[in-house]
């Protein structure tokens, strides 16, 4: 489920693609930065399914729809992703890990990758210069009060894990993909098998889901759920995403927060994981493309 991507969809569709993904079903929910022509032009050369509904943020029944639709095709396994997500397998691609299992979900770990600084607009060469990584502090269940107290960017987070299941028409995804319900199996945790992120991208991406705050409220008006959208559109109207943004990018590789600087971890697992789909983005995109997907 996408909306307003454009700098990154592309990367993310061909990524999991190139790592054993037979289809990839998507619902775009009211874009209006040019993600819809992105996904056309995708869709008339890969195998990719995708309707628009303009409706309102039903994460969880719009991804359980799709994971069932995939169910009743014939799908073995259902890998569901975020635009900023990217799966990865630590040895040989995702359809082989899947191969050796027995159980009927992986459950794994999210690692947050950060931007530079300096980049300031939404860009799709973005995505690859997140060679740092956020070690999680914390747990998931203090992540809120952490970030709220301004102990922690939000990048730094203990992020709930994410999961990969086996096909089937009665599997439910909860809100984030951060639960499964309707198996009758085992759930594995996978040391194997991690969720790439790449939350934060640029400024003005910060400023984009600042202004999705409004919209995220009046579906899950619940304190606990999308909590950090909320927190950044109250920020908006406080003139302080200045601050936010200095403690979710890095500056030499630190995050700057009220108590000093944080240094990060040199990472370059999501830029070697992106990498290899980019000449092919450039060959797709060397003409037409959206002003949004051709600023450097």
């Amino acid at each position: 489920m996408v909306r307003n991507e454009a700098d990154i969809v592309q990367f993310s569709i061909l990524h999991h693609l190139a790592i054993g993904c037979d289809n990839v079903f998507v619902v775009d929910n009211g874009s209006t930065d040019g993600t819809v022509p992105i996904l056309r032009r995708l869709a008339r050369a890969y195998p990719i399914r995708w309707t628009r509904e303009d409706g309102p943020y039903r994460q969880s029944e719009i991804l359980t729809a799709l994971a069932q639709d995939a169910a009743r095709d014939g799908a073995d396994w259902v890998v569901p992703f975020d635009a900023d997500e990217f799966w990865w397998a630590r040895a040989g691609n995702l359809r082989d890990s899947l191969r050796r299992r027995s159980s009927d979900a992986l459950r794994a770990d999210v690692v947050n990758f950060v931007q530079r600084r300096s980049q300031y607009r939404l860009s799709p060469a973005a995505v690859v210069r997140m060679t740092y990584r956020a070690p999680a502090v914390g747990t998931a269940e203090a992540a809120q009060a952490l970030v709220e107290a301004r102990d922690i960017g939000f990048v730094e987070v203990a992020y709930p894990p994410k999961y990969v299941a086996r096909a089937s028409t009665t599997l439910r995804i909860a809100t984030g993909n951060h639960g499964l319900s309707g198996l009758s199996g085992s759930v594995e945790g996978a040391d194997d098998v991690v969720c790439l992120h790449a939350p934060l991208r640029s400024r003005e991406g910060l400023m984009r889901k600042a202004s999705t705050a409004q919209r995220v409220r009046d579906q899950y008006p619940e304190t606990e759920l999308m909590w950090q959208t909320k927190r950044w559109g109250r920020l908006s109207q406080e003139n302080r995403l200045d601050e936010e943004w200095a403690a979710n990018s890095h500056s030499a590789g630190c995050l700057d927060l009220p108590s000093g600087r944080r240094p990060l971890v040199y990472d370059t697992t999501l830029c070697d994981a992106v990498a290899p789909v980019m000449p092919l983005y450039r060959r797709l995109w060397a003409s037409g493309s959206p002003a949004s997907a051709r600023k450097g």
